[in-house]
């Protein structure tokens, strides 16, 4: 029993000779780098992102802008554009249309009536006899004439390439022009009426009409 308490003491004298020797062979564990990586350095930055975003979509959508401008600049020359060829082609197709003219002329005792004015060029006189007696229609500058009509029949007197001018229509049976069988056929030219051109014409002094004047 003596030894087992001798023994006991010995081991707890050891301990604190022990304890010294850890506490101070005990030294901190501290690593040490030449490059110290500051924190969150190995995050990428994001804050230029949204201003670069910006500026992408902000120009992509001038350049829309400016294409859309473009195009419907475009479009609005090709209607002007076919606008004017239509107008164009109107304008020849109008000029086109004008064909021969066509007249209704009627004859009676003693009158010959109708819508005598047309255009410059071809003129087609359709004749009617409209009265008890025959009759006939010839044109006093050309000569042409149509046959004599009895009661009822008609006939087409076609006069070609007539210029501007009045021209003088009458029946030529006997005393059928004194009576009243005389009228004017009146061709209109660009410049206006037959009227109007046959004024324009100069006119023609004759000797004794020049010696009055001086």
């Amino acid at each position: 029993m003596a030894l087992l308490v001798a023994s006991e003491r010995r081991q707890t004298a050891h301990y604190p000779s022990t304890l010294r020797e850890s506490f101070f062979n005990w030294s901190p564990s501290v690593t040490v780098t030449d490059n110290p990586t500051p924190p969150n350095a190995s995050e990428p930055n994001d804050s230029g992102k949204p201003i670069g975003s910006l500026l992408f979509f902000g120009m992509a959508g001038l350049l829309i802008v400016l294409v859309a401008a473009v195009a419907v600049i475009g479009v609005v020359g090709l209607i002007q554009d076919d606008d004017d060829g239509d107008s164009v082609a109107g304008g020849a197709g109008a000029a086109a249309a004008v064909g021969p003219s066509v007249i209704d002329v009627s004859l009676t005792e003693f009158a010959i009536d109708g819508d005598l004015t047309a255009s410059a060029g071809e003129v087609t006189l359709n004749v009617v006899n409209d009265g008890a007696v025959q009759h006939d229609v010839v044109v006093r500058e050309t000569g042409e004439k149509t046959p004599l009509l009895n009661s009822g029949e008609s006939a087409s007197l076609v006069l070609s390439s007539l210029e501007p001018g009045t021209y003088e229509l009458f029946c030529d049976v006997a005393g059928h022009a004194e009576s009243g069988m005389v009228t004017n056929l009146e061709i209109s030219g660009p410049g206006g009426s037959g009227e109007a051109a046959a004024a324009s014409e100069p006119e023609v002094l004759d000797g004794a009409t020049a010696d009055q004047m001086m």
